[in-house]
């Protein structure tokens, strides 16, 4: 670093100043940092910087003079004292700021004097300031590496484009003990690193097993006319060598290419939120038979990315995605592949919702028209009359507002010409099993602001809705959704008992839906349960062309059921390909 980066902020009261200092006859260069206050005056924070400067040098300097002292042919008869070094040295560097070289008076402000190109004078070496710069401000890579498993590193910036930093990958055969420190010198290790890649992520290799990695971080501005200082991060472990194959890449042989012209593949997955998998309760009672370490996310997240980007998806809609997950890791690792994201939280307080990604060269974004179910419910005027008869059954309506669930609604057009906008829904009803009468409500919801869509993009505009409907097929969600209505007396509806049951509710629709991806024998496999309780919904204005055929059962026992070392979730993704259908 051979200028000055000064973090100011109008409005902020404070200011940070970076700069490095290396003084010729002194030892190596440091790096120095203050934080002042920006009404403060120019001349306090110089004495300050002097003082800080000074306060590094002194017991350099004594050293140097006692070496000196010691030698018999030296002149030297006592060493300076502490005080009168500090003075000399105080003479030595003295400490300027300049505008045009010309001297800024002391009095200014902190805010006044520290501008873009003013130059800071430390003794005989100037230093330009930049005001501002690109930085990195959280740079780490995560805990489990394993081979063959892309990893990307968390990472936050201040004036930068996240999109245009840019990063370097090395690997070192150094040796680290139990804390994650190397054991050789920092000197000795930085020999070592050897360059390995270029770009946002990196597989490691099977060389790189039992190496460190360590990425290198260049932020750039959104004009590319602007780099910041590199930040590095060592990982804290070696590469291990992981669970190796996953049964999941049988399925990629299927998807090796992406969809040509007048046909587009979507994916549909509940990816298991971090909030359910990493607990004491999902470790003892919901999942005993996985190894804590695969329920751990930064582990299940490398298997998850590997596998979804390996379906090749133009469309991909993922339910219980933790929002931190979407922002830290699912948007900033698909963008380079061209897809753009979006993430709806489910109300409240709950740090998971369902995220839709799209690719970028297939499709361009329109609008959004999510929607909170129960909220919908209440207050729209397309669920006025069911809202009107459920809200009398006090017991029912306050089970049905206690949920948080969303629906995400995305309007996509495709690139292609004379194609029709497309919407995008995706949803997670609740889980309960007892309580399809409460899925059937937010099932039925969900309809309504679809036929509210059609009313606003045209009857024709093609529909998919697709989730984790929790509902298998023989229940009340699938035969509502794909034959437009229940009798008012299904047994979903008694499911709460007498108490929760309302009569003459109008549940039908005049959307006609079909499951693109069938039924298969089950979408969730654990201990207790397997069923089918995922759908890709498509309506008649789109045709499937290719579904992409479910796990082989014996992979998913193999490891007693899912979640698994080589099963990130505890759901199976669906994946299929559309294609349009010509109205005319």
């Amino acid at each position: 670093m051979n200028s000055v980066h000064v973090r100011r902020i109008a409005g902020e009261d404070r200011m940070r100043i970076r700069f490095t200092y290396c003084h010729n006859d002194l030892g190596k260069a440091r790096i120095f940092n203050l934080d002042r206050l920006q009404s403060e005056d120019l001349g306090t924070t110089l004495a300050r910087l002097q003082a800080n400067v000074i306060k590094y040098l002194a017991p350099k300097k004594r050293k140097k003079l006692k070496k000196l002292a010691s030698n018999p042919a030296s002149n030297m008869e006592t060493i300076p004292q502490t005080d009168d070094i500090n003075v000399a040295l105080e003479n030595e560097i003295p400490v300027k700021l300049h505008c045009n070289g010309k001297e800024l008076e002391s009095t200014l402000s902190n805010a006044e004097a520290w501008a873009e190109g003013h130059q800071l004078n430390i003794g005989q070496e100037g230093l330009t300031i930049e005001l501002n710069p690109p930085c990195v401000t959280v740079l780490k890579l995560p805990e489990s590496i394993m081979v063959g498993f892309p990893i990307y590193p968390k990472f936050t910036t201040e004036f930068a484009e996240n999109e245009n930093c840019l990063f370097t990958w090395y690997t070192s055969d150094s040796v680290s003990n139990q804390e994650g420190t190397p054991s050789s010198s920092k000197d000795k290790l930085k020999e070592e690193w050897m360059e390995v890649h270029q770009g946002y992520s990196y597989s490691p290799q099977i060389e790189d097993l039992g190496c460190q990695i360590k990425v290198k971080c260049i932020p750039q501005n959104n004009s590319k006319d602007r780099q910041g200082e590199p930040t590095e991060a060592v990982s804290k472990r070696t590469v291990e060598a992981g669970p190796g194959s996953c049964p999941f890449e049988v399925r990629h042989l299927y998807t090796t290419n992406q969809c040509g012209p007048a046909s587009f593949r979507v994916m549909s997955y509940n990816i298991l939120a971090d909030l359910y998998a990493d607990s004491d309760f999902s470790r003892d009672q919901l999942y005993p038979y996985c190894p804590p370490y695969a329920l751990n996310i930064d582990y299940r997240k490398q298997l998850l990315m590997k596998e979804i980007k390996g379906y090749n998806a133009d469309i991909i809609c993922l339910q219980e995605c933790d929002t931190k997950v979407f922002k830290s890791d699912f948007s900033p690792a698909l963008s380079p592949d061209g897809y753009e994201g979006l993430h709806r939280s489910k109300h409240g307080e709950t740090p998971e919702g369902c995220s839709t990604f799209y690719r970028k060269s297939k499709f361009k974004f329109v609008a959004e028209h999510d929607v909170f179910l129960t909220e919908y419910f209440e207050t729209s005027e397309e669920c006025k009359d069911l809202n009107n008869k459920v809200s009398k059954n006090e017991v029912l309506m306050e089970k049905l507002k206690a949920r948080h669930t969303t629906m995400q609604v995305t309007i996509l057009e495709p690139q292609e010409e004379n194609k029709q906008k497309l919407c995008v829904a995706t949803t997670h009803l609740f889980f309960h099993p007892r309580s399809p009468n409460i899925r059937l409500l937010q099932a039925i919801t969900c309809l309504r602001h679809l036929a509210k869509i059609r009313k606003i993009y045209g009857r024709d505009i093609p529909i998919i809705f697709c989730g984790d409907f929790n509902s298998t097929p023989d229940r009340g969600v699938y035969e509502l959704v794909t034959k437009k209505t229940i009798p008012s007396n299904h047994t979903d509806l008694y499911a709460g008992g007498q108490e929760e049951f309302v009569s003459d509710l109008d549940l039908s629709h005049d959307i006609a839906f079909q499951s693109a991806s069938g039924t298969p024998t089950y979408t969730n496999y654990v201990g207790g349960f397997s069923g089918c309780l995922d759908y890709i919904f498509i309506s008649d204005m789109l045709g499937v062309n290719q579904v992409i055929p479910m796990q082989n059962h014996q992979d998913i026992i193999l490891n007693s059921a899912l979640p698994s070392v080589t099963f990130p979730s505890d759901h199976l993704a669906l994946v299929c390909d559309l294609t349009w259908i010509d109205s005319s």
